[in-house]
């Protein structure tokens, strides 16, 4: 029987840390133990439980998630590690299907499952659409690899064959997003596979208002280039259904042709969603990556073109893929937002 380990990563959740943990508590499963790292929260999150995990270990000073992941990955005995955020409930888990697709799939490194928010005003619903129609992560579960049924990778919601990954360290900055995404992608260009399951649910109670939607559109965008740049240096080949590759190519060269109808054919997959939801949140989620392509233009600029870090050969290499995958991502995003039902 595999050993599990469900490993926790905190920081200043003290309203929800408890429901999290609770949670996991509830989970029947005769060989499992509970890792929680705090990346030095100030809010007295630790002295907030109400019950005690296995472990607990302290970041001291704030290291970011990605360090917190590794270091409760090497704290962790089991052989699969269920890495959740401690802002998220566990309210389903099969984990004797869990088990027995990474018994069947011998070279399956992760699982993530799907995860929402249930508060009406609360605009992280907009991420939940996203994650519904263009990411595909809905009923219907899924084993993918970097050329058939490629999906974004949620390593705050996922288990870890941890036995695949060995001494395998996740890198990245503490105020830019995908890490995940890096660690994912750099494992499918070994041949190894990922998956999505349905059978594995998540409420997620961190609430954003504007200004949290602003700071994660800020955050994606300053991402963009640190992944490109780190999969140039890999020599990863890059999946075309992932927005973080994907450069505002039609609202750049829609300002400079001063053309709207240019500049609309960067927008036309959110145009059609609102269409096909007529929910208020199709309509934010347009502005969101609106902001989010407003942000990667400036960053362009600031980090790109005028920056000294990077040689002209690796600014070269970054732009031309910014092209190719921006083209093929329009059409791929596309395809899953009319599909999608």
């Amino acid at each position: 029987m595999e050993s599990v380990t469900f490993l926790i990563i905190n920081r200043n959740n003290k309203d929800t840390i408890n429901r999290c943990l609770a949670a996991i508590e509830r989970v029947k499963y005769p060989k499992k133990e509970i890792v929680l790292v705090d990346d030095s929260s100030t809010d007295g999150s630790l002295e907030s439980l109400v019950s005690k995990p296995n472990k607990i270990l302290v970041n001291t000073p704030q290291r970011g998630i990605a360090h917190s992941r590794n270091v409760g990955m090497d704290h962790s005995t089991g052989s699969l590690v269920f890495i959740i955020d401690s802002d998220i409930e566990l309210v389903r888990i099969n984990l004797t299907k869990i088990i027995k697709l990474f018994r069947t799939h011998p070279k399956l490194v992760g699982l993530s499952g799907q995860y929402y928010s249930k508060e009406k005003n609360n605009l992280n619903k907009v991420l939940d659409l996203r994650r519904k129609y263009i990411y595909r992560k809905g009923n219907k579960s899924f084993i993918y690899n970097l050329s058939k049924n490629y999906t974004t990778f949620s390593g705050g919601f996922c288990v870890i064959n941890k036995c695949l990954i060995r001494d395998h360290k996740q890198i990245g900055l503490k105020d830019i997003a995908g890490e995940d995404l890096l660690f994912q992608l750099t494992f499918l260009n070994k041949g190894y596979e990922f998956g999505y399951i349905s059978d594995m649910i998540g409420i997620h109670y961190h609430r954003r208002g504007y200004s949290g939607l602003i700071n994660k559109a800020k955050s994606e965008a300053k991402g963009h280039i640190w992944l490109l740049k780190n999969c140039i240096d890999k020599k990863l080949t890059l999946p075309v259904l992932e927005s973080l590759f994907t450069a505002p190519i039609f609202l750049l060269s829609g300002l400079l042709a001063r053309s709207p109808l240019v500049i609309s054919f960067e927008f036309i997959p959110y145009i059609i969603l609102i269409a096909k939801t007529r929910r208020t949140d199709a309509v934010r989620l347009l502005c969101y990556e609106t902001l989010v392509s407003v942000y990667k233009l400036y960053f362009y600029f600031t980090r790109l073109i005028i920056s000294k870090e990077l040689s002209f050969t690796i600014k070269l290499q970054i732009m031309g893929t910014m092209a190719k995958e921006s083209i093929l991502g329009k059409l791929q995003v596309l395809q899953s937002i009319l599909l999608n039902k």
